[in-house]
């Protein structure tokens, strides 16, 4: 039955398939260009060079520089908060592997670790 469900299903399932994967990307790229750390620090220095060659006032370096280094630390506080959240998912992954290590399947403590004697009591 599964099958023919997949079959019949096809010419609408695929080019959704399709969609999603294209927005997935688009997604994907449009937050690597956002949380791209590298462009701001480029941005603050080519705001200095402007401010060194007297092509900007002090007050305005400082009001652009405010800007940039709050996006910069919006970037990076984003990017700690997703390491932290995939650590803290690592740590739950490895916790239900090892409890399940624990277990023989059938919800009971695994008892390979007893040597025969207590085995059979």
């Amino acid at each position: 039955m599964g099958l023919i469900f997949d079959v019949l299903a096809a010419p609408v399932a695929l080019p959704t398939r399709g969609l999603m994967f294209i927005f997935n990307k688009i997604v994907e790229q449009v937050n690597n260009e956002m949380l791209d750390d590298s462009k701001v620090r480029m941005q603050l220095l080519e705001l200095q060079a402007l401010l060194d060659s007297g092509q900007i006032t002090e007050e305005e370096f400082y009001e652009a520089e405010e800007e940039l280094l709050d996006r910069l630390d919006a970037i990076l506080e984003f990017k700690e908060n997703q390491q932290r959240r995939s650590a803290g998912e690592d740590e739950a992954e490895y916790d239900d592997e090892y409890e399940e290590a624990e277990s023989d399947g059938d919800g009971e403590p695994d008892d390979s670790g007893l040597d025969q004697g207590e085995q059979k009591r």
